[in-house]
């Protein structure tokens, strides 16, 4: 049900910036949907923080907004159409902060799709990267396709140092 890759999460606090960009070969529509990209907490239980999603034709920011790292509330902004079968660009621009000082903001292609202001941070996190398909699993529920293929390339991480221009794929 995975295919992934961490990166060590030693940037992954203070202020950052991420860039990427995702090639979704002959991606059907799948309502069960996945993850592409993940902030996931350091403790390895629990939801990821923060994360990149597809399904139902969508790219999905799913992200933590309230609650605690065991009690967890999610906020699920739709940033558009899935784009298939093209590279697709992210920029990601996130102030971790365990307090309301935290900022979270995301680009699609050039297009700002989203800003968050808030917690951002509920103990650490690490990067996951590559598909995690839980509709794969039996409690999962269904899904229809049966292979992803995703590409990942020109992927750029910066600090409170960086811009926009410095990560953008």
């Amino acid at each position: 049900i995975r295919s992934e890759l961490t990166i060590p999460g030693d940037m992954d606090q203070g202020e950052s910036w991420y860039g990427f960009s995702v090639y979704l070969e002959n991606w059907k529509n799948d309502p069960a949907g996945e993850h592409i990209f993940q902030w996931h907490p350091r403790n390895r239980s629990g939801s990821a923080v923060a994360s990149l999603f597809t399904n139902e034709d969508k790219f999905t920011l799913v992200h933590q907004n309230g609650g605690s790292a065991s009690s967890q509330e999610f906020a699920r902004p739709q940033l558009g159409p899935l784009l298939k079968d093209q590279w697709v660009d992210f920029v990601l621009h996130i102030r971790w902060a365990a307090n309301d000082s935290g900022l979270l903001e995301i680009w699609l292609n050039g297009a700002k799709k989203y800003v968050y202001n808030g917690r951002t941070d509920w103990g650490g996190q690490y990067i996951k990267t590559g598909i995690n398909k839980f509709g794969w699993t039996v409690r999962g529920g269904d899904s229809g396709p049966d292979r992803r293929i995703m590409y990942l390339d020109a992927v750029r991480i910066g600090n409170e140092k960086a811009n926009y221009s410095d990560v953008k794929p």
